[in-house]
């Protein structure tokens, strides 16, 4: 079984709300869905997306870092 699969079917799970035996309210299992979809667009194509968004949460920290550092009496 491929990922693809494997998320389109965790997705139904999800939205049926069979994954853990219980129904789940519509928004959560909604918004789980989407994270899954989101989740398996960054690993099979927006790798790039990936890449640029980390280093720049990378670039704001270091330069929230050296701000700090440089206010510092």
């Amino acid at each position: 079984m491929d990922s693809a699969t494997r998320d389109r079917g965790r997705v139904e799970e999800l939205c049926t709300g069979e994954a853990r035996g219980q129904k789940h309210y519509w928004a959560e299992s909604i918004f789980s869905a989407l994270l899954i979809m989101l989740d398996s667009a960054v690993q099979h194509g927006g790798r790039t997306f990936a890449v640029r968004s980390r280093r720049q949460r990378s670039e704001k920290v270091r330069d929230a870092a050296s701000a700090r550092i440089n206010s510092t009496p």
